[in-house]
C-alpha cells in the first residue's frame, strides 16, 4: 500500500504523479494532461487579454485543480 503523504507530495510537485505512485496510472496521466491543458489555455488567454479578473479566475481554477488532485492522490493512497 502506498504512503498517502508521499502520494500527496508527489502530486503537488507534478500533478498526477501521486496517482501513478498509488497505482492509478491512467488517472494520473489524465490529471497531468488536464493540468497542462489548463496551463496552455491560461498562456493563450494571457496573450489575448490583460483583463485582471479573467486572469485571476484562470489562476484560481488552476490552483483549485491542483488542490483537488493532491487530495485525490492522498485519498487513493489511503485506500478510501
Amino acid at each position: 500500500m502506498a504512503n498517502p503523504i508521499i502520494a500527496a507530495v508527489l502530486s503537488l510537485i507534478i500533478p498526477g504523479l501521486g496517482q501513478v505512485y498509488a497505482g492509478q496510472f491512467k488517472r494520473g496521466a489524465v490529471i497531468f494532461i488536464a493540468v497542462v491543458a489548463v496551463a496552455v489555455i491560461y498562456y493563450y488567454i494571457r496573450t489575448i487579454t490583460t483583463s485582471q479578473p479573467v486572469l485571476l479566475l484562470m489562476a484560481v481554477v488552476g490552483l483549485a485543480m491542483i488542490i483537488a488532485y493532491v487530495y485525490d492522490a492522498y485519498r487513493i493512497a489511503k485506500g478510501t
